[in-house]
């Protein structure tokens, strides 16, 4: 079997839940590479993005790397991409063999963390970017045990896993390590910043992207999510070799596949992968910044288990928008429309129920919206 129709295999039914069993990966040495040279990543929002701009930094300066993020958009392989493709299938017999000799049936992301893992440690690669998957604590990224961590911001998302409060949230992610040397952070209210050192006491020394901002004459809360990323970005390489700000903060540097993704001008169309609260909250803001709340047609979709709820009275307070509710099987796990439309009922707000293909028509400005699972069937369909 080769590996993507061994992953391919996994995609839709085994659950992770071998995270304990997953370090006898690892030979000691190995881990104790992988604690000092992983870059981890957690926070609701914005964590690929922010592994994607390392990534590329570290590309820019020759520096050898391996990127690990989840979910992907088109392909199983946009989740691990590193300087050096040699050790691909190398990294897929070791992880088999470990399944079968442990007689394990991996989960689907389990698999793909131990893959780009041992693709990093084949490669001698200087720095593995790590993005968590769920949480932190009880991710399978947490046998690393960085010493490297970057937390990106903290919003309500897998409430029914992480807990119900911020404080709770911030808890899970920051505990991904118990022996961070330093932890990077992004944007973090000053209430939860004060729990830091409180909710994990291993935490040795807190760095915070505004500093960069200051550095470079920016105005920290008026930057787009893009630019708040790159900031973070720079705000770790700085910290760990010593990197020279040397690019400019534009958004058209660091754009990213699905996220405010402007695929047309003419008409406007934009898709983007924002799929909680906060995520919302930050697309609108950007969109407003750029566009000065010019009418545009809003079409949504969410994945089930989402707080569709507070995500559709959040838009319903945007009188610029107008509200399209796509049909049912758009893509995997989409939430029922009808409970989408049921709720806006309830809060008297006028939508359309379409198509995906109404989207492509429309000639007004345009968002597809609600979920990365719906933005990459889309991406699918049109080949982007």
């Amino acid at each position: 079997m080769d590996y993507k129709n061994y992953f391919d295999s996994k995609a839709y039914q085994s659950k992770n839940k071998n995270t304990k069993d997953l370090i006898h990966f690892f030979s000691k040495s190995e881990l104790k590479t992988l604690s000092k040279n992983t870059i981890s990543i957690v926070g609701t929002n914005g964590k690929t993005s922010t592994a994607n701009i390392i990534h590329k930094l570290l590309i820019q300066e020759k520096i050898k790397s391996t990127k690990f993020i989840s979910p992907h958009l088109i392909d199983f392989k946009e989740r691990i991409e590193s300087t050096s493709d040699q050790h691909f299938i190398d990294a897929f017999v070791e992880v088999k063999k470990f399944e079968e000799k442990a007689k394990l049936n991996l989960g689907y992301f389990e698999a793909l963390f131990l893959m780009s893992s041992k693709v990093f440690l084949l490669n001698n690669d200087q720095f593995f970017i790590c993005e968590a998957g769920i949480g932190g604590k009880l991710d399978s990224t947490s046998i690393i045990q960085s010493e490297n961590v970057v937390l990106t911001n903290i919003g309500y998302d897998h409430q029914e896993l992480l807990g119900e409060s911020l404080l709770e949230i911030l808890d899970q992610k920051i505990n991904i390590s118990q022996s961070i040397k330093s932890l990077y952070v992004g944007e973090l209210d000053k209430n939860l910043t004060s729990n830091l050192h409180i909710l994990n006491k291993n935490i040795q020394e807190v760095h915070y992207s505004n500093v960069i901002a200051d550095k470079l004459n920016l105005d920290f809360d008026v930057l787009s999510y893009i630019q708040k990323n790159a900031l973070l970005a720079l705000l770790v390489l700085e910290k760990i070799m010593n990197y020279k700000h040397t690019v400019t903060i534009e958004d058209s540097d660091f754009e990213q596949p699905g996220r405010f993704e402007i695929i047309n001008n003419n008409p406007l169309k934009i898709i983007d992968g924002a799929h909680n609260v906060s995520g919302l909250m930050t697309t609108l803001k950007d969109y407003t910044k750029k566009f000065n709340s010019e009418p545009i047609d809003v079409y949504i979709a969410f994945k089930i288990g989402k707080n569709y709820k507070d995500m559709l009275l959040l838009l319903s307070k945007y009188t610029f928008l107008n509200i399209y509710v796509l049909k049912e099987n758009q893509f995997y796990q989409q939430e029922e429309p009808e409970n989408i439309t049921n709720y806006l009922d309830s809060i008297k707000r006028k939508y359309k129920i379409v198509s995906l293909n109404h989207f492509d028509r429309n000639m007004n400005p345009s968002i597809l919206i609600g979920s990365l699972y719906l933005i990459g069937e889309y991406k699918k369909r049109k080949k982007l």
